[in-house]
């Protein structure tokens, strides 16, 4: 799988702890491959989400986010389109629902899954744990290093 044939989405709240994760990762992967990474920071995610849908080189895209689980802090799954939405209730901060975006990208042909970081901690004001910024960094080795080995010439 090319690079080019990816798109990996950093969602969350920069104000709320470890909801930021998913923005935490992609602004870091987005320096290296701002046209494959985008977060919803300054942005409005739909319009990235349609223009991979449309996208015909886009196969994948991936969506990271803090995702009760039930896990220990820090850990992380992976969830494709039909169980993602046990993790991304109805009622979120993502407008429309995360849920409906992947079932919706699915049925457009898109591989679509959920990268989910238990999170510690969703206080409004409070710091990224050390648990889901250890995840982070093991996360950011392994992305990099496959988009890294797969990037178009």
């Amino acid at each position: 799988m090319a690079a080019g044939s990816v798109r990996i989405f950093g969602l969350g709240n920069p104000d709320r702890g470890d909801d930021a994760a998913g923005l935490v990762l992609a602004e870091a992967l987005k320096r290296r491959f701002p046209g494959i990474v985008f977060s919803e920071i300054g942005t409005r995610p739909e319009a990235w989400v349609l223009a991979a849908a449309d996208d015909a080189s886009v196969n994948t895209v991936l969506f990271v986010d803090a995702s009760d689980f039930g896990g220990i802090p820090g850990g992380i799954r992976l969830f494709d389109a039909g169980s993602a939405g046990r993790f991304t209730p109805a009622l979120s901060s993502h407008q429309p629902p995360l849920g409906l975006f992947m079932e919706w990208l699915e049925e457009k042909g898109k591989k679509v899954y959920l990268i989910g970081l238990q999170p510690a901690s969703l206080a409004f004001g409070g710091p990224l744990s050390e648990q889901v910024a250890q995840a982070l960094r093991i996360l950011e080795e392994g992305i990099l290093s496959f988009l890294s080995g797969n990037e178009q010439d």
